[in-house]
């Protein structure tokens, strides 16, 4: 039955032949003679025929399941999840192999099905393992093989669930989505039909090794007319609508949704959720697998099941209780509202743009955000909220289709360009310590560092050396306190940048550095790569969180004192200088990337003439022998430093007018004495 509106329902019937079948079988042993035509009988398969030898469909199709095929891949390291369903199932179950990210199959309702059947042994041990119950295969059949398929040979096909039958399908090389099935499982008649006679023996060879015994199997008159002699109904099964059989388009996710997000941010993109069942005793085999939602574990890291089953808060549908640090009560959501929330549903960028807002100024303090952030909810440990929060938050990733809407746009739209800057090396964008940043992810691992209390300096020097840092230029993109630089690889697979990348590489083993590398794939483990310098009081459990470290002590701390001599040397005096250093160093960059100088005062918040200063200053500092006059005029600077005389007396001694005898004298600072 299917719900259509409050006063429209239709009823689901089979085909003619089931019903007839079904009426039949009620009223004959009750005495009551049932007429009717041949449209009203299921077919009884016939004792098996031998089709005639010369079928090009039969002779092809058994080229393709007995043809060599590409060598076994070798798999040791597996990942199960559950795989989204969208009639609300959550007993699908995919194999991936996390070295190669190759899917190797699915179990659905207890039956394996590898992408490779030779896999068949190899993966039921290891879902043994882990604790999954799956068909084994058959041993004593009901309809046994006729000997015809080679005992050792194991036939090149695979099954894909088709409106509640298994069609079973040659692996075509050239064809790979191939839709042509030899074979079809229909399981509420517990029949197997098969397009031609000899393809029986391979059928049944395939299904026996699922755990699956037809009773019966059927052959069309003609070899590959299945279509056309046999009613569709009795092929395949009426498609199931989920265990109440009850779809509606309006969930009750929407009667709350206007006091939740924004109007019309979900409206039409959530209809295929059910209404709340009416729920039996828990299930093992369903809590079992509910431990295998990957977008549970991703959303919420901490967490630990109940052993109850409870209506989703979102659709009502069955799902898995759970506790989680962040929540101050108990949580339940089904398997699809969690993928929705892993993923994302709306694939328009203004929707998407009003719930990025939402997130950033609930869960980053108003801060923008990595694309992969999404993943995890944010929420402080050490200060859960209501599940009703967390509601929020689950919903308004409904509305943004990660992968679909590009990023930067995304973030443009939301409104969090504004104080950044695009550049060829990507968004300049200041971190939360006030580092400037040239992408998102520098801001993501600037920001981890800064809120767990670690150190860190951007963009120091590696160390001068004649064959792979000659001009002395080459930069790491951190330091920490004790020396070790950090470089997040940008572009890793450009042949340029990957020479850039193993330069720095040698200087570091060269000059005996410690270099810690990161790729956007480690973006998620922070909290492990950073693990030896992160204090044990800081709790790494949720990824890139907002909240800040820094204590009222510390913030209440006062600057230490300056200590210096009369040649100018102290902190201050120190950290201006290397404050100018680097200023100058960014404004080649900048220009380096094609920027104006306009452009660049507006990155750095300064004037076009300042920054014209910034960048001589700059290029000089990078190659000093570029200007001769100006290079000797701050070695006789820096000599007048140690003979301790003053800027004054050295403009005296030289015949320098003020602003010569400043620049030479702050040249000296940089190039000599820091």
């Amino acid at each position: 039955m299917i719900v259509v509106s409050p006063d429209t329902l239709l009823i689901d019937i089979p085909k003619g032949q089931v019903v007839g079948a079904a009426v039949r079988a009620f009223l004959e042993p009750r005495g009551v003679k049932v007429s009717g035509g041949p449209s009203w009988e299921v077919p009884t398969p016939p004792t098996l025929r031998t089709h005639a030898g010369n079928s090009p469909d039969t002779a092809r199709t058994l080229e393709l399941i007995t043809a060599d095929r590409k060598p076994r891949v070798l798999f040791t390291d597996v990942q199960i999840d559950a795989a989204r369903s969208y009639d609300h199932d959550a007993r699908v179950l995919r194999i991936l192999d996390r070295q190669t990210a190759s899917y190797l199959g699915s179990v659905t309702e207890g039956v394996l099905e590898p992408v490779d059947e030779r896999d068949r042994e190899d993966l039921l041990v290891l879902l043994e393992e882990q604790d999954i119950r799956v068909r084994q295969p058959v041993t004593d059949p009901i309809f046994a093989e006729d000997g015809t398929w080679p005992v050792d040979v194991v036939p090149n096909a695979w099954v894909r669930k088709r409106a509640e039958s298994l069609d079973l399908r040659a692996h075509d090389p050239e064809n790979p989505n191939s839709q042509e099935s030899f074979a079809v499982y229909n399981p509420t008649l517990d029949i197997l039909w098969v397009e031609d006679s000899r393809l029986v023996a391979p059928a049944l060879r395939c299904f026996h090794r699922m755990g699956i015994d037809p009773a019966q199997v059927g052959l069309p008159e003609r070899s590959w007319g299945l279509d056309h002699e046999i009613s569709w109904s009795s092929l395949r099964a009426p498609t199931r609508r989920g265990q109440d059989g009850i779809y509606v388009s309006k969930p009750r996710l929407f009667d709350d949704l206007a006091q939740i997000l924004p109007d019309g941010l979900l409206t039409g993109d959530v209809t295929w959720l059910a209404e709340p069942l009416q729920l039996t005793e828990p299930d093992p085999d369903f809590l079992r697998l509910e431990e295998f939602v990957a977008a549970r574990t991703d959303l919420f890291p901490e967490h630990a099941f109940t052993g109850i089953i409870e209506p989703c808060r979102l659709c009502g549908y069955h799902a898995a209780t759970f506790t989680t640090p962040i929540s101050t009560r108990e949580l339940t959501y089904c398997h699809v509202c969690l993928s929705a929330a892993a993923t994302g549903l709306v694939e328009d960028r203004a929707r998407a743009a009003t719930a990025l807002k939402a997130i950033s100024d609930l869960e980053f303090d108003s801060q923008p955000m990595l694309e992969a952030q999404l993943v995890t909810l944010h929420v402080n440990p050490e200060d859960p909220v209501e599940p009703a929060i967390i509601d929020q938050l689950l919903l308004l990733r409904f509305a943004i289709g990660r992968k679909r809407i590009a990023w930067t746009l995304l973030l443009e739209a939301a409104g969090f360009a504004e104080g950044g800057l695009r550049t060829s090396r990507g968004t300049l964008i200041r971190s939360r310590d006030g580092h400037l940043c040239y992408s998102m992810r520098e801001k993501a691992v600037c920001d981890f560092l800064h809120q767990h209390g670690i150190a860190h300096d951007r963009e120091p020097l590696y160390p001068q050396d004649q064959d792979f840092n000659p001009t002395g230029l080459r930069r790491a993109d951190w330091i920490l306190p004790d020396g070790t630089l950090v470089e997040l690889w940008g572009l890793p697979n450009d042949p340029a940048y990957a020479a850039k990348m193993e330069a720095k590489r040698l200087l570091a083993v060269r000059h005996g550095l410690r270099l810690i590398e990161i790729l956007d794939r480690d973006l998620p483990n922070l909290p492990a790569i950073f693990g030896s310098w992160i204090s044990p009081r800081v709790r790494t459990g949720w990824t890139w969180s907002p909240l800040l470290i820094a204590t009222a002590e510390a913030a209440a701390k006062p600057p230490p004192e300056v200590m210096g001599d009369n040649r100018g040397r102290n902190d201050f005096n120190t950290a201006a200088r290397r404050e100018r250093l680097e200023r100058c160093a960014l404004v080649v960059r900048l220009q380096a990337d094609g920027l104006t100088r306009a452009e660049i005062g507006q990155a750095i918040s300064t004037s076009a003439e300042v920054v014209k200063g910034l960048l001589r200053d700059g290029k000089f500092y990078a190659d000093p022998a570029s200007d001769p006059p100006r290079h000797q005029s701050a070695k006789q600077a820096s000599a007048a430093r140690e003979r301790q005389e003053t800027r004054a007396q050295f403009q005296a001694a030289h015949s320098l007018t003020t602003p010569k005898a400043a620049e030479a004298w702050r040249d000296a600072g940089v190039l000599f004495e820091t």
